[in-house]
């Protein structure tokens, strides 16, 4: 088929488009439903809503009409029994057409199946269920799924005297809020564990004698099963996933990044020591990975190479000094779980 434009395979159909007009083919290219739509979606839960004559209908895989709309601008396919409608508002129906949430919002979109909640727009974001019950009030800019079971919502464009900022809070998927919107940051770093960078704000006078706020971050760790904020030891301005129970956290020192190994209490477990490993180079750990299966590999404070000159002599006879130039380098090693070096720094790289 001389295709102008194809969706995905949903349910074992495709829809493609074959002079203006959409259809659906099996994965032989059998067309299953002839070209006649001007819009279609993918089928969904053994429907697919499709446009004729500015009409909204759902079809079957053979295309029998199984749902006409007459009420609606627009439809959207059918997620956990219901189906996104608009006209001028948007709202949702069943597989029977009954309208179970009024068209009375300004936008809406789906979550997993396994919650049965939608975000919903009126003025505000908030979450609903398909009761139409509010779940998450609207209040917010912005509202994103951590997973199944929580919720980040924002509030966009927080401005501040040294700059503007976006703060976000942290909902379960029953409505209860864990975490006040007071946080520059939410970064999700294992299952159970978030990093939150919270939001510390004070009065500053300016030069008018007038009084602007500024703010400033620092990071925590928050364990979403405990309802826990673990305060970090150190003022560390990255810190990523956890892999075997650590994670690599990173402490600006002077030019240097030295890194840091923490448990998911924020304690470091492989510290940043002066002379912390017997080797040639008294092994600050300047650089680091995260661990792979019990290991990680980590360098060695920066080395020094001094430059050199040496004399050359010209085709014609003229002789002048060349230097070429010093620089630096580092070596790596590998640690285990315990921070012991099971591979001394004598690397130039490992992957």
């Amino acid at each position: 088929l001389n295709c102008e434009q194809v969706l995905q395979f949903s349910e074992g159909l495709c829809a493609v488009r074959l002079n203006g007009l959409w259809g659906f083919i099996d994965k032989s290219g059998s067309i299953k439903v002839k070209h006649k739509y001007e819009k279609v979606y993918s089928f969904s839960e053994g429907l697919a809503p499709v446009n004729a004559n500015d009409n909204w209908t759902f079809i079957d895989y053979d295309g029998k009409i199984k749902l006409s709309l007459k009420n609606y601008s627009e439809a959207e396919p059918f997620f956990n029994g219901i189906a996104k409608v608009k006209n001028d508002k948007v709202g949702f129906i069943d597989k029977e057409g009954k309208e179970l949430i009024k068209t009375k919002y300004e936008d809406a979109n789906h979550f997993y199946k396994e919650n049965d909640l939608i975000a919903v727009k009126y003025e505000k974001w908030g979450v609903i269920n398909k009761n139409d019950e509010v779940v998450i009030p609207f209040e917010f800019d912005v509202i994103g799924l951590i997973n199944k079971n929580l919720f980040w919502v924002c509030k966009k464009n927080n401005v501040f005297r040294n700059g503007t900022i976006d703060i976000y809070g942290l909902y379960s998927s029953d409505g209860v809020k864990l975490l006040d919107v007071n946080y520059g940051k939410l970064k999700l770093l294992d299952f159970d564990i978030l990093l939150i960078s919270e939001l510390s704000i004070r009065n500053k006078v300016n030069r008018y004698d007038l009084i602007e706020q500024e703010y400033s971050t620092s990071f925590k760790l928050y364990n979403i099963k405990q309802n826990i904020i673990y305060d970090l030891s150190k003022n560390y301005y990255s810190i990523e996933p956890f892999v075997n129970g650590l994670a690599k956290a990173i402490n600006p020192r002077s030019l240097f990044e030295w890194v840091n190994y923490i448990d998911k209490m924020g304690n470091i477990k492989i510290p940043n020591l002066e002379n912390n490993y017997d080797s040639d180079f008294y092994g600050n750990l300047i650089g680091g990975e995260s661990f792979y299966d019990g290991y990680a590999p980590v360098s060695s404070k920066i080395q020094h190479y001094k430059s050199s000159s040496f004399e050359v002599t010209t085709p014609d006879g003229d002789t002048y000094v060349s230097e070429s130039g010093g620089g630096e380098y580092r070596l790596w090693g590998i640690i285990n779980l315990k921070g012991e070096l099971v591979c001394s720094f004598k690397f130039k790289n490992i992957s």
